[in-house]
């Protein structure tokens, strides 16, 4: 399930350059990759790559469209 990160990120190092900082994952984490965040070890799903990657390229390409209405 995806879910929003509430901790520091590496977004916080965007602030200054962006009005609009989301701390989304949209990944599904089972119990011991959520344990091991920030961890030893720490490991997702091989396929929530692929499933970040079209998630992030449909997101840029969808506010792209909205942008160019503007």
């Amino acid at each position: 399930m995806p879910f929003l990160l509430t901790a520091g990120t590496d977004a916080r190092r965007f602030t200054d350059i962006a009005d609009n900082i989301f701390r989304f994952a949209p990944i599904d984490l089972n119990n011991e990759q959520f344990k091991s965040i920030h961890g030893d070890n720490e490991c997702i799903n091989i396929n929530n790559i692929e499933v970040c990657v079209r998630f992030y390229k449909e997101y840029i390409i969808i506010n792209d469209r909205i942008m160019e209405e503007v």
